[in-house]
Order: structure tokens, then sequence, then C-alpha cells
């Protein structure tokens, strides 16, 4: 079985929808200020998280972002889109 590549491992693992509470931004490596990418994420607009490794973290949290490109986001600008019978619920991470 071959390894998968990024972009089918990012669609595959980070299925977890979240929407943005606040305008927001992300970050290509927030490990590295000095040379990284960073773009808006508005108020409403999903990203989808992995399930296992969200909320694990103190700060920044991949995330797959609308353009499918994996970007890192901070978790508690986010709410989890709950959906049950009836209207779609909001949970708070």
């Amino acid at each position: 079985m071959g390894h998968k590549s990024q972009q089918e491992w990012i669609a595959d693992e980070f299925t977890l929808p979240c929407q943005a509470t606040q305008d927001t931004v992300w970050v290509s490596d927030p490990a590295d200020s000095t040379v990284h990418e960073t773009g808006p994420i508005h108020q409403g607009e999903t990203i989808w998280v992995h399930r296992e490794l969200f909320g694990s973290g103190p700060t920044w949290e991949p995330a797959r972002l609308k353009d499918n490109k994996l970007g890192f986001v901070q978790p508690h600008h986010f709410s989890q889109t709950v959906h049950l019978t009836g209207p779609p619920h909001s949970v708070s991470l």
C-alpha cells in the first residue's frame, strides 16, 4: 500500500467542520514567524479539522481551509457545527 499524498491526507483526515465565530487568520507555519503565508478567514466561514488533533494544542491547530490548503488556525476562534434533527446547533470548543 502506497503513501498518501499531502492532498489525499488532508481530504481524508480533516473532516470535522468548524465555523469561524469571528474574523481571524490562518498561517502556514506558526513556528516560523519570518517566512510564512497568512490569509483571512471571515466570520461564518467553514474550515475542516482533524477530529483527533483539534483542541489538543495550546494555540495553533492544523486545518483544511476552504481551498483545501493546509493551514494553522487558533481553535478558540471556531465552533464545531453539530447537525441534529432540525436546524444546526453550534458547540463551542
